[in-house]
């Protein structure tokens, strides 16, 4: 159902339907009452799984949750299917026979068919939770904000008494810990708070790690900020506070680019050529501040260094058949991916790669981006450009129609991506698929 918007006393944006209004108030209080409990439910699930923490997360029956209760909440709201969907699920198949007659050696249908599925399940997704999906992210990304704080100050202040607490909840709870993807013994899951026992600094939330919790700080807040007509209310101020205590150098990059973006849709309405200049000179002499600044700090210039000199060795272990277990990183991660795609760049090595994964068990990939180009090669990356900037305008249009720069949002996905690999889960999805979603 397509939505206008009107301000309300504070000058924020809320949705009006244009559908008639219903003469039984309580029913029609009742449906809506049921209506956001399924949206926020299916937005929960999709945070459960982008946490990629815990058991329950990686599961399979999870995934398949949120897709069966799409699918089914799909038929019972009898809404139509959009052209584009049908187009995009073709293309999708297309693409499926290529890598079967070209590309792979060993075609494993179940994992193309969970693809397609979650695929569309996402656009379907979309247009069920259309009115509400802000609202849903919004009151979920407050509550894990507010349950991480507690627990990060724990950490920082006492973490062997908080890892004994975890340890505790483990003995009596053992399938909720899974580590990280590669059971890590440095980080502690319990649902709500991934406690790290190395690097006690640095606040997790819900998440597999810090980067990972700060990118969906970001997404969320990005979104927010669209709606809510860049104004840095109490929910906005929570969560870059958050935010901070991550210290991800990825997370604070991509908060300077929404900073920019919206100090400029605030900055460069309605005023004359004259102040626009001053304002543009002003945002550039910001943006050069904080890049001198942010590698001026030990903490991040270090970080980044370190990162490089071991990944260029877990590198030249790979040349020389060494096992040796590792994160290759997100440099590490580029090379090897773009490595395995030099013979045939198009469309990449093919999305069941079982040989590229039996040759590389022992290395764990952090970069999504160069990952997502491995297994689509160029077509996929130009797919990806063109998707996230249609869904940018896309979001726009839904949450507020006078805001700029819909590119930033391809952006924001494309750096979040360089540094995570989720470009596949469904929040990140939503960000890809939006456009597909509308008539």
């Amino acid at each position: 159902m397509q939505e206008d918007y009107v301000r309300n006393r504070t000058g924020h944006l809320e949705p009006i339907t244009t559908s008639p209004t219903p003469q039984t108030g309580t029913s029609s209080g009742q449906r809506d009452n049921r209506y956001f409990g399924l949206t926020l439910f299916l937005v929960g699930l999709t945070c459960l799984i982008a946490t990629r923490a815990n058991l329950p997360a990686l599961s399979d029956v999870t995934a398949g949750l949120f897709i069966f209760t799409v699918l089914i909440s799909f038929l019972k709201q009898q809404i139509a299917v959009t052209r584009k969907t049908v187009y995009f699920a073709i293309g999708l198949l297309l693409l499926f026979a290529e890598n079967l007659l070209f590309t792979v050696n060993t075609f494993d249908f179940k994992i193309y068919i969970k693809l397609l599925a979650l695929c569309v399940s996402v656009i379907l997704w979309i247009q069920l939770t259309r009115s509400n999906f802000h609202i849903a992210l919004r009151k979920i990304t407050v509550v894990l904000c507010a349950l991480s704080l507690p627990f990060y100050i724990w950490q920082v202040l006492h973490i062997s008494s908080l890892t004994s607490f975890v340890q505790s909840i483990h003995q009596w709870m053992p399938w909720i810990s899974a580590g990280r993807v590669h059971q890590d013994i440095d980080a502690l899951n319990i649902l709500i708070y991934t406690v790290e026992t190395k690097e006690n600094f640095r606040n997790s939330g819900a998440f597999w790690e810090p980067g990972g919790f700060a990118a969906f700080l970001n997404l969320s807040l990005a979104l927010h900020l669209i709606q809510n007509r860049f104004v840095f209310d109490r929910h906005a101020r929570l969560i870059i506070l958050t935010l901070m205590t991550t210290f991800s150098t990825t997370g604070y990059v991509v908060l300077f680019i929404l900073l920019i973006f919206a100090m400029s849709n605030r900055m460069l309405n309605n005023i004359t050529p004259g102040i626009l200049a001053i304002r543009l000179f002003l945002i550039t002499a910001l943006g050069l501040f904080f890049f001198y600044l942010f590698y001026a700090v030990p903490i991040f210039r270090d970080k980044i260094d370190t990162q490089i000199s071991a990944q260029q060795i877990l590198i030249s272990d790979i040349d020389f058949d060494n096992p040796n277990f590792g994160s290759l990183g997100r440099f590490g991660s580029m090379i090897v991916d773009l490595r395995s795609i030099q013979d045939r760049p198009l469309f990449g090595r093919g999305y069941s790669d079982s040989e590229f994964k039996a040759q590389f068990e022992n290395y764990n990939f952090t970069n999504g981006l160069t990952s997502f180009m491995g297994h689509f090669g160029l077509v996929g990356l130009a797919w990806l450009l063109y998707s996230t900037f249609s869904s940018g305008k896309s979001i726009f249009r839904q949450y507020n129609p006078e805001a700029r720069f819909p590119a930033f949002l391809t952006i924001v996905v494309l750096t979040i991506a360089f540094s995570n690999p989720i470009l596949l889960t469904p929040l990140l999805l939503y960000f890809q698929l939006h456009f597909i979603s509308t008539s």
